[in-house]
C-alpha cells in the first residue's frame, strides 16, 4: 500500500513537472489595460515565466495598432523561466512585422514560419536586427500552453504564391472578422489603380485582368517592405504581394458587406521585378506629357529634375490649431528663374517623410531638386495647372537625407567637413554642424 502511494506521488510530481513553466501573456488583454505609445521595460509577470523588453528609442512601447509591444534595432525580449526551463515558446505577431530569420535567439532553434521556438534553457533572449521596420509581439505561451501551429505548406514562397481563387477559399473558411494566423504570398493581376494613404497602397488583384472574383490589398508597404509611393504599378500589372488574409466585416453599410482582404504586408514584386523602376526626366519632358493628358488625367510615377523658383516654398498648415500637414507647395522649372513652370503640390521630405518644422529651411529659390511623383493635368474653373502631385524630395542640389540649411550663422558652430575633419569657415555645401548634417548655402 505504501509503495503504491509513493507511486501514485511520484507520478502526479512528474505530472507537475510537467506542467511547470507554463502560461500565456496577451499583451491587449492585460489589466489595467496598457496605454498606448508607453514604453513597458520592467518584467511582464506570465505566472511561472517572465518576459523583459529592452533597448534604446522606441523599443518596449505598446501600441494600439496591433495590439502588441514592439521590438526596433537591436531592441531585445528576453523571456526568463521563474524556476526550471522553458522547452517551446510560441509568439504571436501582427502581420509580417516578426521575425525574418532564425538567428534571432541565442539558444534553441527559432521556426520563422511558425512564430515558435524549441530547445531548453532558463531563458531565451530574442534579438531584433539592425534596419527600418520592427516587430510587433501580441502574445507569447511558454511550455505546455504553447501549441506548436500547423504551418501551412502553400504560400509560403513568392515563388509558391497562392491564387487569388485560393486565397478567397482560405478567407471563406474563417470567421467573420478573423484573419489568418500565417501569412501568405498571393499572385494576382491588379485590377483597379493604386490608392496611395499615408504611404500605404490599397487596391484590387484578381487571376485575370477581368476578374469579377477579387481580393482587396488594404493598407500594403511598397517593394522591399518600404513605404508605397505613387507610381507603385498600374491596373493591369502581375503583382505579388505578402501578408495575412482576412474576412472583413464593413459595418458601416447596410446590408454588412464581407470584403476578403489581404493586409499588415507589403507588395513583394511588379512584373517580376521587386524594386521600383521610375524614370528620371526634367521639367519641359514634363510639361509636354503633361500637355498630352485629358483633363485631370495623371501618369505613373516619374523623377523630375529642375530648379526651384518664385521664392520660398509655402509650407502648409492646419488652420484649425495650426498644427502641421507636413508637406509644402512650390514651382519648378528647367532653368533658374525660368517662367515655364510645374507646380509641386503638397510635396513631402526625403525618403517620402513629413516635413519637420526646421526641414523647410533646406529648401530655397534656385535650388536643384529632383521630384518624384505623378504628372496631373489639373483643370479646374477652365484653368489648366500641370502639376507633379503626391510627391517628395529625392534630391536637393544633390543631397539625398535629411538636411537644414544654417545659412551663415552655422560658421560660427562646431564644424566638420564629411570626413569628420574640423574646418573653421565654410562655403557653400553639406558639413556636419554640432553633430547634424547640413547644407550651407
Amino acid at each position: 500500500m505504501i509503495k503504491t502511494l509513493r507511486l501514485f506521488l511520484v507520478a502526479m510530481l512528474a505530472m507537475v513537472g510537467m506542467n511547470a513553466n507554463a502560461g500565456k501573456i496577451v499583451f491587449a488583454d492585460i489589466t489595467p489595460k496598457l496605454e498606448n505609445a508607453v514604453a513597458y521595460l520592467d518584467p511582464f509577470d506570465g505566472g511561472d515565466f517572465t518576459v523583459t523588453f529592452a533597448g534604446g528609442g522606441n523599443n518596449g512601447k505598446y501600441y494600439n495598432t496591433g495590439t502588441g509591444i514592439r521590438l526596433y534595432a537591436n531592441g531585445t525580449m528576453k523571456i526568463a523561466a521563474k524556476e526550471g526551463t522553458i522547452k517551446k515558446i510560441v509568439i504571436v505577431y501582427d502581420g509580417t512585422n516578426k521575425p525574418e530569420s532564425e538567428d534571432v535567439v541565442n539558444v534553441g532553434t527559432y521556426n520563422v514560419a511558425g512564430g515558435y521556438w524549441t530547445g531548453e534553457a532558463s531563458e531565451v533572449v530574442f534579438t531584433r536586427p539592425e534596419g527600418a521596420g520592427h516587430w510587433r509581439i501580441k502574445s507569447i505561451a511558454v511550455n505546455d500552453d504553447a501549441i506548436i501551429p500547423e504551418v501551412p505548406t502553400e504560400g509560403q514562397t513568392a515563388e509558391t504564391a497562392i491564387t487569388v481563387a485560393r486565397a478567397l477559399e482560405i478567407i471563406n473558411g474563417l470567421e467573420t472578422g478573423k484573419s489568418t494566423d500565417f501569412t501568405y504570398y498571393v499572385k494576382g493581376i491588379a485590377t483597379s489603380e493604386v490608392e496611395i494613404n499615408y504611404s500605404s497602397a490599397t487596391f484590387t488583384i484578381a487571376d485575370t485582368a477581368e476578374g469579377t472574383a477579387v481580393l482587396k490589398a488594404y493598407n500594403l508597404k511598397g517593394l522591399g517592405n518600404k513605404d508605397a509611393a505613387t507610381g507603385l504599378f498600374k491596373k493591369g500589372d502581375t503583382v505579388v504581394l505578402f501578408g495575412n488574409l482576412l474576412k472583413y466585416e464593413k459595418t458601416d453599410v447596410t446590408p454588412v458587406e464581407i470584403i476578403p482582404e489581404i493586409t499588415s504586408g507589403y507588395v513583394v514584386s511588379v512584373n517580376g521585378d521587386t524594386e521600383q523602376k521610375v524614370e528620371l526626366i526634367g521639367v519641359a519632358q514634363a510639361l509636354e506629357l503633361i500637355n498630352a493628358l485629358d483633363d485631370n488625367a495623371t501618369t505613373a510615377a516619374y523623377q523630375v529634375k529642375g530648379f526651384v523658383v518664385g521664392g520660398d516654398p509655402t509650407f502648409d498648415r492646419k488652420t484649425e490649431d495650426n498644427s502641421l500637414f507636413g508637406n509644402t507647395t512650390f514651382t519648378i522649372a528647367a532653368e533658374k528663374n525660368g517662367s515655364n513652370t510645374l507646380t509641386v503640390y503638397r510635396c513631402k521630405f526625403f525618403n517620402n517623410k513629413n516635413f519637420g518644422e526646421d526641414d523647410i529651411t533646406a529648401l530655397k529659390d534656385g535650388d536643384e531638386v529632383v521630384i518624384q511623383g505623378s504628372l496631373q493635368k489639373y483643370v479646374k474653373d477652365n484653368v489648366t495647372t500641370p502639376e507633379l502631385k503626391d510627391s517628395y524630395i529625392v534630391s536637393i542640389n544633390g543631397a539625398t537625407s535629411g538636411i537644414n540649411n544654417m545659412k551663415n550663422e552655422g560658421a560660427k558652430k562646431v564644424i566638420y567637413n564629411l570626413a569628420g575633419q574640423r574646418v573653421k569657415s565654410v562655403q557653400k555645401g553639406l558639413y556636419i554642424i554640432n553633430g547634424k548634417k547640413c547644407f550651407v548655402k
